[in-house]
């Protein structure tokens, strides 16, 4: 990678999209930060899953730096193939709150919330519920949610799914991500729940939880979001 040219444009961030097979050679001097992800030129590459996570990077780089731009680098540079482009062209549109119909989402690789069978209609019909909170401590526990900061981030689609069978229910839009104590919940948080009171909100953690898990300390994450799409069987797109 020019040297020259990368200090010219200020450039010291670099994300990479490349095939496991590519090398790069980066000026350490000039790229501070780099991103490297290994996806493959093909029309069933994971494009989609991983825009959320390159969002989050740049977005974390510009909170952090005042100076310094940023560069993406990939393959293929010119026409991106047309599963890339479709892939795209969803993202985009789930994030400008366009129709989105659920088949375009099923067939996508896309991490799950798993929630009580109860919340389903106030998830995927009233939309009275616009976040969950769980235990920081949950993704050791619960292999039906995909809470790993691995593979969740704002701007994150995921599948919503229920009962013991982990059926799909909807499909919702990450718009926010909070890491709390549990003694600094809010009523807006309480609100986020469909619930009127923080009494309400704290009864209901009791529902899922131990008391010796709910002591003050306790951190939590809260994940906002918004439906995007009511899965198949469950409604129409929105």
């Amino acid at each position: 990678m020019n040297a020259s040219g990368l200090k010219a444009k200020n450039i010291t961030m670099v994300l990479t999209l490349l095939s496991v097979y590519d090398t790069i050679n980066l000026p350490l001097d000039q790229v501070q930060h780099h991103v490297r992800v290994d996806l493959e030129d093909d029309l069933d590459a994971p494009l989609f899953s991983q825009l959320p996570f390159l969002v989050d990077c740049i977005n974390q780089f510009l909170a952090n730096n005042d100076q310094g731009n940023i560069l993406v680098h990939c393959r293929p540079w010119v026409d991106p193939n047309p599963h890339f482009r479709q892939d795209l062209a969803l993202f985009h549109s789930v994030l400008s709150q366009s129709s989105v119909a659920s088949a375009d989402l099923a067939s996508r690789s896309l991490p799950q919330l798993h929630f009580h069978s109860s919340f389903v209609h106030p998830i995927s019909v009233d939309q009275t519920k616009t976040l969950t909170i769980r235990l920081e401590s949950d993704p050791k526990h619960d292999d039906a949610t995909s809470l790993l900061a691995a593979s969740m981030f704002p701007f994150s689609t995921v599948v919503a799914v229920t009962d013991a069978t982990n059926t799909p229910f909807a499909y919702l839009f990450v718009t926010a991500i909070e890491h709390i104590n549990i003694q600094d919940l809010t009523l807006d948080h309480a609100n986020g729940e469909g619930l009127p009171t923080l009494a309400d909100l704290h009864a209901t953690l009791h529902r899922f939880y131990t008391p010796d898990q709910l002591e003050p300390g306790t951190r939590c994450l809260v994940l906002h979001f918004r439906l995007v799409a009511a899965a198949v069987g469950q409604g129409a797109s929105i």
